[in-house]
């Protein structure tokens, strides 16, 4: 979004980890007639989290709560929404709402553009899938502590069509029975299970194919842990795990400590990369998974804070610790979230036709150029080669 002042715009919908109070000073002082609502992470133990409001009520900042057993969980969903006079601009990326984090790392993003329904039109979305985005992403951003007023008065008059996407996002609590697949991996397996059954029957796949994980973080993670996510990532299929080759299932893109030294902003100011000196040291931890990540020719020397999963390739805003993507627990009877998170999973045109009843998959027998997603402007270059021998990743002690 342009600092620049556009009278044009009437409803902004932000939310960010961290951010720059400059920049959201800008923001605000740019589009004085503007609607805008800020959802920011707050440290879960402050237990005051009222909106604060200024500019005469236009502007507020809203602080989504954390229940008392998620305290290490944080808000980490990065939306933004703009309110054209002729459309509702919605964007989902990597980026918090700093300077730096949009001109001086290199950042996933999705946009598309939702434009007014036709006059005297009633209808809100166009097919299943449309309606489907339109009310998660309204459940999220209710989550997100945004006003419903506020999200009634962006929506308004939007007619949402020409959806390729499914959103995945995670909301902090412990779910069971029909809502364990509402967030967090479950919500992925879901999503991911519907592509699986609708492409075995149009193409031959193999059932375990590698999956590749762009990260910034990488936490703590269990071997059951992986085996699950890994779960996830086949829409639900088990994993025939070979003894020793789980590394071989997971492939972690993770810069260097020498591509952190020689990148544009340096060591100091790579705070955003987050891996634990003794996660990496111990003993469980597979160092095999880590490949080497490599700038895209254009990002030279930038470092990434762009998610991407892909079974090589899918696109997703990962982070890999458990509490962004949820624990499954006692006996797969519940999982439980930490993090508020959100991303989106790109779909091929046949499975969006397929989903939304305009494809006979009688009649679609063997697999086409449909089948497959449109490319993605990857911020780092593949193949993603092992770390060599004297290699080690950018740690944090």
């Amino acid at each position: 979004m342009s600092l620049e002042h556009d009278k044009d715009i009437s409803h902004i919908i932000l939310t960010s980890f961290v951010y720059s109070a400059d920049v959201l000073d800008s923001i605000i002082d740019h589009h004085q007639s503007a609607e805008i609502t800020f959802s920011r992470h707050l440290d879960p133990e402050v237990s005051d989290r009222q909106t604060i409001s200024f500019n005469e009520g236009k502007a507020l900042i809203v602080s989504p709560p954390f229940a008392q057993s998620y305290l290490r969980g944080c808000f980490h969903a990065k939306l933004l929404l703009l309110r054209f006079s002729d459309r509702l601009r919605i964007v989902i990326s990597s980026a918090n709402l700093t300077t730096e984090d949009w001109t001086m790392w290199s950042q996933c993003v999705w946009m598309q553009d939702f434009f007014n329904a036709p006059k005297d039109s009633t209808r809100v979305a166009a097919k299943k899938l449309d309606l489907e985005f339109r009310t998660q992403l309204i459940s999220f951003l209710r989550k997100c502590c945004v006003p419903e007023e506020r999200i009634f008065n962006a929506f308004r008059g939007v007619f949402f069509e020409n959806v390729s996407v499914q959103l995945v996002a995670s909301v902090p609590g412990v779910y069971q029975g029909d809502r364990m697949n509402d967030y967090g991996q479950l919500r992925l397996r879901s999503v991911l299970k519907g592509l699986n059954d609708y492409m075995e029957k149009v193409a031959s796949l193999p059932k375990n194919p590698p999956i590749l994980s762009q990260c910034s973080s990488i936490g703590n993670p269990s071997q059951n842990w992986i085996l699950s996510m890994l779960k996830s990532c086949y829409g639900g299929r088990e994993i025939v795990e070979k003894k020793g080759k789980l590394a071989d299932l997971l492939h972690i893109v993770y810069p260097t400590n020498v591509y952190v030294n020689n990148s544009i902003i340096g060591p100091e100011m790579a705070g955003s990369l987050i891996f634990m000196q003794k996660v990496y040291t111990a003993k469980a931890f597979l160092r095999e998974m880590l490949k080497r990540y490599k700038d895209a020719p254009g990002r030279e020397t930038t470092l990434p804070h762009s998610k991407y999963l892909m079974n090589v390739p899918l696109k997703k805003r990962p982070r890999l610790p458990w509490v962004a993507w949820g624990q499954i627990e006692k006996k797969e009877s519940q999982i439980a979230i930490c993090n508020y998170e959100c991303g989106v999973v790109l779909l091929p045109k046949n499975y969006v036709d397929f989903v939304n009843g305009e494809l006979d998959i009688k009649k679609h027998k063997q697999m086409d150029e449909n089948d497959v997603c449109l490319p993605i402007d990857l911020t780092f270059d593949t193949p993603c080669l092992p770390y060599r021998k004297d290699d080690r990743p950018f740690l944090r002690q």
